[in-house]
């Protein structure tokens, strides 16, 4: 349950900080995340969860406001031809992002100790 409390405290943390500023702003409060986790597997989960979520949020909020026009026109340049499976992939980059920025966190604090 400790898990889920961080997480949720995490994504609260997140999405307004991903919803002003730029993408790359969101990967540095990641590696605070990791650093701020007690092992390898929270950091990553916690930072790469929350992040993939906020950044999830923001997209289904964009494509109801329609921003599915854009999402069509992205995916059959990318030959994708499915504006749902470039969703996809959009969601799973920022968990990667986040994972490894959340890992670098922890190898930072264990650097340090």
């Amino acid at each position: 349950m400790d898990f889920f409390k961080k997480l949720a405290i995490s994504i609260c943390i997140l999405f307004p900080i991903l919803y002003f500023l730029p993408w790359w702003s969101g990967v540095i409060i990641c590696v605070i995340i990791g650093f701020s986790s007690n092992t390898y597997k929270d950091s990553i989960l916690k930072a790469g969860i929350g992040l993939s979520s906020c950044w999830a949020i923001m997209l289904v909020f964009r494509w109801l406001s329609g921003g599915h026009i854009l999402m069509e026109r992205i995916a059959e340049m990318f030959s994708v031809n499915n504006p749902f499976l470039l969703g996809l992939i959009i969601i799973l980059l920022p968990l990667f992002l986040g994972g490894i920025s959340g890992l670098t966190g922890k190898f930072i604090k264990e650097a340090l100790d």
